[in-house]
């Protein structure tokens, strides 16, 4: 479950609900040291992101993309990395609680480290991560199972979708 969280905030599609949820029913009463343990892990998973980030744009990843992504061009990648970087706070926090894929979010960081300090990623990974670990497993223990079977209900979904779609409509004004 740490190893999943680790490696989904920065390169695994694997979440690590997919332990989180059997071990929290299994075993309710480590329910909080279970959201703990995921949210140290994913923080420490999204420093990864960041430095992957970070090593493959420094490494020549930037030339790369200049050079063969049509319209890519240094003054693109300058606006995108100032405008990621005047909310950068805000998108991390909202990739971190919300099904955004937060590994996207924490390369990017590293990407547009210019912009994006390491300090903002790790406060804001620790603001989206943790309540929503947190939120999880309260969830769990309300409603135990059953709340497997409604989260499977695509109207739970959409309402997910929808609410992170005016999150983000929301930043972008």
């Amino acid at each position: 479950m740490v190893l999943l969280s680790f490696l989904d905030a920065c390169i695994s599609p694997i979440l690590p609900e997919v332990l989180l949820v059997p071990l929290c029913l299994a075993h309710p009463e480590r329910r909080w040291i279970y959201a703990t343990w995921c949210s140290m892990a994913s923080v420490l998973g999204a420093i990864g992101g960041y430095y992957i980030g970070y090593g493959l744009w420094e490494a020549g990843m930037n030339h790369f993309a200049y050079e063969y992504i049509p319209g890519f061009t240094p003054a693109v990648f300058e606006a995108t990395s100032l405008r990621f970087g005047s909310h950068g706070f805000v998108w991390i926090v909202l990739a971190a609680f919300t099904p955004l894929p937060f590994k996207v979010f924490t390369v990017a960081a590293g990407v547009c480290h210019d912009q994006i300090s390491i300090q903002t990623l790790v406060l804001a990974s620790v603001a989206g991560r943790y309540p929503r670990f947190l939120l999880e497993v309260w969830l769990i223990h309300r409603f135990g199972p059953g709340f497997l079977v409604a989260m499977r209900r695509p109207v739970w979904r959409m309402a997910v979708l929808i609410a992170t779609g005016v999150a983000l409509i929301l930043m972008l004004l």
